[in-house]
């Protein structure tokens, strides 16, 4: 299964933005109202998803559909995981970015 890699990058006031490896515009992200709360935004402004810190995780995604992704620490990063099973991994980068490797099941039905 082929990898999609996503660049993040720090903006103001907290927001995140999201890039592919060809440096096209994924997206955004932004704090949420509640405390370790994230809403995430697709490049047109919808709401895709958002997140919260978990319990015995670092964060809960969940996405509009209801499928959620938890993100772990580890020693290289963080490891994402969905239904129990890795799917990807974040890495710091410079000057604030990250780079994320993930499954790429887009093309799945």
């Amino acid at each position: 299964m082929p990898k999609k890699h996503i660049k993040s990058k720090p903006g103001l006031f907290g927001t995140v933005y999201y890039y592919d490896e060809n440096g096209k515009p994924l997206g955004k992200s932004r704090p949420g109202l509640i405390k370790d709360s994230r809403v995430y935004l697709d490049q047109n402004g919808r709401t895709v998803g958002k997140s919260r810190r978990g319990i015995l995780t670092k964060e809960v995604f969940t996405d509009t559909d209801g499928t959620q992704i938890q993100t772990y620490d580890d020693l290289l990063g963080e490891i994402h995981t969905k239904n129990g099973k890795p799917i990807g991994r974040t890495k710091s980068g410079f000057l604030g970015t990250r780079h994320t490797l993930l499954d790429d099941d887009s093309d799945e039905s």
